[in-house]
């Protein structure tokens, strides 16, 4: 038999697992052939070579020193194409020789696990290979490994001309067992076949892979774009959601708040209490303390910001008893984004306590004033301007608010009632306090609350009763036999879908006289003292001052027994002056005030005994306490029992500050300051002193200017318990008072 060349199939070889040919040159002798040495288990194999046709296709991995390797020939002729491309060049080493033959593509070898019978297999273990035959890897030449102990010999295209020499002259010593040779063949012919069948199974598999890939891509990027048109338009919506939330909260909150206040029947003065008015006082209110009252027919615009503080307070007049009638509420909202610390509301409803007097209120008190004695009481209270049905009105004048069972809503109640404290309670529904004074607190619980004038107060109510109509309701709290109008004021928590024509329920509240009643609310009040809302308590104390609170008599000539009653803090019943304080202050106007207000009572005694009668006459002055910047403040207000006790709300405007204590009797400054609660007392601007007790409180003067401080039952106020605080300028560009307006009004 004569051949061209070698057979397509004369390939025996032993490889690694892993189907890569790996290990190092021995040598570097060009006269040496390259053997590669491979150190992993090896398996039969079968490789096809010609028409590529194997059992299962693999590429052998060739490494960085792979079977492109030639013999002694090989370098020389690459040598001489070398030299030729280079004359002036040194001779190659055998490292440049070795490089450029490497890079000569020789072709790509598929090998195959051969398993058909154990009789080929037997054959492939017992086939010897010449062992005098070197050279680099050639396709068309076999490769076996010997009794597959690890060493497997490459050959290459110049043995493969040597073996065609001796094929061509009858030599067949170095040819593969013809049955072998022809069960290669038919095997490779099989293995063709099923490869190409396998082919074709494979490519219309990736082509329906690729067509449902792409199916599901474009549906993804479907989705996607759908996704993000979406979010798009979401987020579109929100922001004009927030935009338009925002310019309502502008337009109701402004951080540039402008009120115009115009009255053109009687001098006014209009006090936004609560608000701190940093180095504003000009926007205060209160009349002849930060400005003089507008004249009949004038205009004044309140221009300050709201900076810090979040929740419900109050505006109203402040001048004589003109607030009976000129009040509102105050409701500032958090700042968008921000949520309220306690379950979100599903509707708020605002509730306004006051007074009503069947008469002229400012003839009333001029009457009492001419004789010296307290004007007539209030001849009702009502609930947002409305009495409610247990007075002899009509229907019309109850207030009521609808809610939907299962919900949850949000009370901002103030108490803008002039001499009253408040008892309040929905009939059937329990409350749960979240505020007091525009700050958040610890939660609790509570079947009525207390709040004093001036006071504000939120409450969460759970509409979880059976639908029907029930009766919120207030009436006064006195626990001393001082004449109130203890009439019960009510308005109407009305279902959703329940007829006018069902009867209100009274809901059971405290007696008038429940002082324990009293104490325990106000002992449950606790700042909430979180990180995002932090009671900032001072610690270290740098001025102490103790207030005494009493009533006594005033010379009255015109008046019945020629006296009137009076009232008094430290035996200094304060006179009005004609100047704004906080004008005199700021222009260095003399003779308007003296700040020279003591820090304690002329004379100690036992405050809370038995009731003092004689002696009561007060002095009087417009005396003010000065206070130096950013100094903390500890005072304590002590009731007495100087013609009755009683309780009184004191207001300190500019400020807030924490209740660090409270009791009754008289404070004893050796063992009570151990008592305080310096952690989370409550923090607010108005604070009811108890009825022959007495209240701590603690604040950092931080606000220049001139605030007022005084107590909120408006008997008292005209009587003359009140005073000012002068805080000093700070040494910061901003931590002074600035400059009036050009509007304020004239004295």
């Amino acid at each position: 038999m004569k051949l061209e060349r070698p057979p397509d199939v004369m390939i025996l070889c032993c490889l690694p697992e892993s189907g890569v040919i790996s290990g190092e040159r021995e040598g570097k002798d060009e006269d040496k052939r390259s053997e590669w040495m491979v150190n992993e288990s090896f398996e039969v194999k079968v490789c096809v070579y010609g028409k590529n046709q194997c059992l299962q296709k693999r590429n052998v991995r060739k490494t960085q020193k792979n079977m492109h390797t030639a013999g002694p020939k090989s370098f020389a002729r690459i040598r001489e194409e070398m030299m030729n491309e280079n004359p002036n060049r040194e001779q190659p080493t055998s490292t440049q020789l070795f490089e450029r033959t490497r890079k000569r593509k020789i072709g790509n070898v598929y090998c195959e696990t051969y398993d058909d019978t154990a009789k080929k297999i037997e054959l492939m273990k017992n086939y010897q290979p010449p062992e005098d035959v070197n050279g680099p890897v050639d396709p068309f030449v076999a490769v076996m490994g010997k009794e597959y102990d690890g060493h497997c010999r490459l050959y290459g295209k110049g043995v493969s001309r040597k073996l065609l020499k001796k094929v061509n002259s009858g030599d067949t010593s170095y040819m593969v067992p013809g049955d072998l040779m022809e069960s290669l063949k038919t095997s490779a012919e099989e293995a063709g076949k099923r490869e190409i069948a396998d082919m074709r199974k494979e490519l219309e598999e990736d082509h329906k892979r690729k067509q449902v890939e792409m199916r599901k891509e474009l549906e993804e990027e479907h989705e996607r774009k759908r996704a993000e048109m979406r979010k798009e338009l979401e987020e579109e919506h929100q922001r004009q959601k927030a935009e338009m939330r925002k310019e309502l909260e502008e337009e109701h909150q402004r951080k540039k708040f402008e009120l115009e206040a115009i009255r053109k029947d009687i001098d006014n003065k209009m006090n936004m209490h609560g608000l701190k008015q940093y180095a504003n006082g000009w926007a205060d209110g209160p009349a002849y303390i930060t400005q003089c009252p507008i004249q009949t027919g004038s205009s004044y615009v309140y221009d300050f910001n709201v900076t810090g503080q979040r929740g419900t307070l109050w505006w109203h007049a402040h001048i004589f008893w003109l607030r009976a009638t000129v009040y509102g509420a105050v409701v500032i909202l958090p700042q968008q984004g921000t949520p309220y610390p306690f379950p979100k509301p599903h509707g708020e409803q605002v509730l306004v306590f006051g007074e009503w007097w069947n008469g002229d209120v400012e003839d009333i008190v001029k009457q009492g004033n001419a004789m010296g004695l307290p004007p007539n009481m209030s001849d009702a209270h009502t609930i947002n301007g409305k009495p409610g049905p247990l007075f002899p009105c009509s229907e019309k004048h109850t207030f009521a608010m609808e809610v939907e069972q299962g919900k949850k809503y949000l009370l901002r109640i103030v108490n803008a009632a002039l001499n009253d404290e408040l008892f309040f309670a929905v009939s059937s529904h329990n409350m749960t306090v979240v505020e007091i004074d525009a700050v958040y607190t610890k939660p609790f619980t509570t079947s009525a609350i207390l709040i004093a004038p001036g006071q504000t107060t939120n409450v969460l109510v759970s509409a979880n009763s059976a639908p029907g109509r029930y009766f919120m309701a207030v009436r006064p709290f006195q626990d001393v036999p001082i004449p109130v109008d203890n009439k019960t004021a009510t308005a109407i928590l009305q279902y959703k879908g329940i007829p006018n024509t069902v009867l209100p329920s009274l809901p059971q509240l405290p007696s008038p006289n429940d002082t324990a009643f009293a104490l325990s609310f106000n002992k449950k009040l606790r700042s909430l003292n979180t990180r995002n809302f932090p009671a900032n308590v001072p610690l270290k104390v740098d001025r102490n001052l103790f207030f005494t609170v009493g009533l006594g008599k005033s010379v009255c000539p015109s008046c019945i027994n020629g006296t009137r009653l009076s009232a008094s803090l430290n035996n200094i019943t304060f006179v009005m002056p004609k100047t704004g304080l906080l004008q005199a202050h700021y222009s260095n106007i003399k003779g308007v005030f003296t700040p020279d207000f003591p820090d304690k009572p002329p004379k100690a005694f036992n405050y809370t005994g038995a009731p003092l009668t004689a002696n009561l006459f007060t002095s009087h002055g417009t005396r003010l306490s000065k206070i130096a910047f950013n100094s903390t403040v500890e005072l304590v207000i002590q009731d007495t029992n100087l013609l009755s006790v009683e309780s009184h709300p004191f207001h300190l405007h500019g400020y807030n500050f924490f209740v660090v204590g409270t009791g009754t009797g008289n404070f004893d400054p050796a063992k009570d300051p151990a008592k305080y609660n310096l952690v989370d007392p409550p923090e607010r601007n108005t604070v009811g002193v108890p009825t022959g007790g007495w209240a701590a409180i603690r604040f950092r003067a931080d606000n220049p200017g001139v605030w007022f401080f005084h107590c909120h039952l408006e008997l008292h106020t005209g009587w003359g318990l009140k005073t000012a605080f002068v805080v000093e300028d700070g040494p910061g560009k901003d931590q002074a008072v600035r400059p009036p307006p050009k509007d304020l009004p004239a004295c």
